[in-house]
């Protein structure tokens, strides 16, 4: 099953969300990670807010 999504926040935060998919019971493979800074000219927006888009891959087993 692959999914995409995106989410917004700080670099350290993203971080701790990833190493909580790592100790998930899930096997899940991390396809790909892209982000962009949400920062614009005159913006009150914080430095550290980044946009993430992550897609992933999880499997399952099916019933017999």
């Amino acid at each position: 099953f692959e999914l995409s999504f995106s989410t917004e926040g700080g670099y350290s935060n993203f971080v701790n969300f990833i190493s909580n998919l790592e100790r998930s019971l899930r096997i899940i493979d991390i396809e790909s990670v892209s982000f962009s800074s949400n920062e614009q000219p005159g913006a009150l927006v914080p430095k550290d807010n980044y946009k993430y888009d992550v897609k992933i891959k999880t499997y399952w087993l099916k019933k017999k």
